[in-house]
């Protein structure tokens, strides 16, 4: 059998209050956010995660398309 580090695999991801923190906005614009096609979420079920090593790509490329 061979022994296979999964967190190597899985990417960092967060909940939707822990990005309502993380950027300091309110419910209703985390939900908004990701359930945007551009932005960097993942849906499991009915819950919401954010990919963490994706989200700074994306901050940045708001930024330029100011």
């Amino acid at each position: 059998m061979v022994n296979i580090e999964v967190q190597s695999y899985i990417p960092h991801m967060i909940t939707v209050p822990e990005l309502q923190k993380t950027l300091d906005i309110g419910r209703d614009t985390a939900y908004n956010l990701v359930r945007r096609k551009d932005f960097p979420s993942v849906k499991f079920g009915r819950e919401y995660r954010v990919l963490v090593d994706k989200l700074s790509d994306w901050i940045l490329k708001q930024q330029k398309n100011k």
